[in-house]
């Protein structure tokens, strides 16, 4: 799958397209609206996790325990892993987002579905640009 990263120029046929590189293993999907269950329940877990921090916090003031503290320490760990997850949603949503609005120019490809490589949601490219390098750049 594609990661979009930036967008560049079309040098053969003088339109925007997106500069797109491979994604890490562990792949977000491409639709927003999975993207957002995806963040709410990172942020459900991650309400989870604070929330049992704090009873344990509270256990901890009444009787020091090392596998409690090390069970907080662990927490922080797995708070901290949630919230880049978080901040690597927002930046796909953000990047979907982009290359939506940059297809949907003013022939309004995006909206009405259409336009190469789209797939009927605005969200990928890909097939266009394959289609464009693959035939050297005349439009393949």
């Amino acid at each position: 799958s594609i990661q979009l990263i930036g967008f560049g120029l079309d040098l053969w046929t003088a339109h925007p397209m997106l500069i797109c590189k491979e994604r890490e293993p562990e792949q977000l999907p491409d639709d927003v609206t999975e993207l957002r269950k995806l963040r709410e329940a990172e942020l459900l877990r991650l309400h989870h996790l604070d929330r049992s921090n704090k009873e344990i916090e509270e256990a901890l003031a009444e009787e020091d325990d090392p596998e409690l503290r090390l069970a907080v320490e662990d927490n922080k760990k797995s708070m901290e892993k949630k919230l880049e997850k978080i901040k690597e949603i927002d930046t796909w949503v953000a990047q979907i987002t982009m290359a939506r609005a940059s297809l949907d120019g003013p022939s309004g490809r995006a909206a009405s579905g259409g336009g190469p490589g789209c797939s009927g949601d605005g969200s990928s490219v890909l097939d266009a640009m394959r289609a464009s390098s693959n035939s050297g750049g005349t439009g393949g």
